[in-house]
């Protein structure tokens, strides 16, 4: 699993060119001036309003997983961490609805099918080695595929 998100996330910083969230960001001027970001280049993914908002509501949810075991962790209550991360696991990402998942690219359902993968490794640690350490590497490992779709696609409304 950890050598699969390695290389998916090695492949998307390649095919980006290395560019990074830093590099697309502006730059802080003082001042009333403020630099451009740099141009968005990720892939345009065009998908119908209801599809926009559905994975943009999952990827909310994504977040919020994160910020509950995040939260778990520090107070190191694994049974949260587990509900946390079992929110966004693999059976969240079987439960999309077929016509919004035949409408994604191929690649963007693997790395998102991947993404929840990630979720179950990290509630599978929390209960079979509840360490703060073990439980936040798995946390980390389920970023990396955030931060590669982040990186590689942005979504549109199809006209």
């Amino acid at each position: 699993m950890r050598r699969r998100a390695m290389f998916l996330v090695t492949s998307f910083v390649l095919a980006t060119g290395g560019v990074t969230f830093a590099q697309m960001a502006p730059t802080p001027k003082k001042g009333p001036e403020m630099s451009m970001p740099a141009a968005d280049d990720r892939q345009a993914v065009a998908v119908s309003e209801p599809t926009r908002v559905f994975v943009l509501a999952e990827m909310r949810g994504m977040l919020a997983s994160v910020q509950g075991v995040t939260e778990a962790i520090a107070r190191r209550d694994w049974q949260a961490a587990i509900d946390a991360a079992g929110k966004t696991g693999l059976k969240a990402f079987e439960g999309m609805p077929k016509p919004i998942m035949m409408e994604l690219p191929e690649d963007f359902r693997i790395m998102g099918r991947e993404t929840h993968m990630a979720f179950d490794e990290v509630a599978k640690t929390a209960s079979a080695t509840p360490e703060p350490s073990a439980v936040s590497a798995k946390l980390a490992d389920a970023l990396q595929f955030c931060v590669a779709c982040h990186q590689t696609y942005r979504f549109t409304v199809k006209n």
